[in-house]
């Protein structure tokens, strides 16, 4: 795909992480409510979290961010999950209600083996969806993947007949689903794997 990877994080540092946060929304919105993009921007601020560098990528297009992805090793998922709480907390944006709600949402997704790949976040912005840019995004991970010494790409996806269709098609496979609920909100995601070869 006609394109480039960002060299220069300040070009793409506000829309980067708005492009990655829709990628999460339901999970971000379930465990933060209205600090979701908040609580987004500051991890972004403090490079940690897992969609920000040395964790993420975006691609650019005829000067256009087009799409990113996020991703790591599965060994690598539990530390840097406790390093964005521990500035979260610093910041004052983790209340008892959120950390109990993190906790809650856990349930639903995937829990990558050391030797997975982690694929955290995949977005393609609205302008370039429909262009392969999802299917290119999609192969760069599991190329990461392969680099990493990893045995399989792992993610978690929310249950909708489209995306279904997408990761079917490039050889992915259901493995499990979590679901998490607090009053009425439902989180519910379906665990998808694909072997590297």
């Amino acid at each position: 795909m006609k394109g480039a990877w960002a060299q220069d994080w300040s070009i793409w540092g506000g829309q980067f992480p708005d492009l990655m946060g829709r990628a999460s929304d339901p999970y971000d919105t379930f465990v933060y409510g209205a600090q979701a993009q908040r609580v987004g921007r500051a991890l972004w601020a403090a490079g940690r979290g897992e969609f920000a560098p040395p964790h993420c990528r975006a691609w650019v297009i005829e000067g256009q961010l087009a799409g990113g992805l996020a991703g790591l090793r599965g060994d690598q998922v539990g530390g840097c999950r406790l390093q964005a709480a521990l500035i979260l907390r610093r910041a004052g944006l983790v209340s008892e209600e959120v950390r109990q709600r993190a906790q809650r949402a856990a349930t639903a997704l995937v829990r990558p083996q050391p030797d997975d790949y982690y694929l955290s976040r995949l977005a393609v912005a609205p302008p370039w969806q429909k262009q392969g840019v999802g299917r290119w995004l999609l192969t760069a991970c599991e190329e990461a993947g392969r680099r990493s010494g990893c045995r399989r790409v792992v993610l978690e996806a929310v249950d909708r007949a489209q995306l279904e269709g997408f990761y079917r098609c490039f050889g992915y496979r259901v493995v499990g689903r979590g679901q998490a609920s607090e009053n009425e909100v439902q989180l519910s995601y379906v665990h998808w794997a694909k072997e590297l070869d």
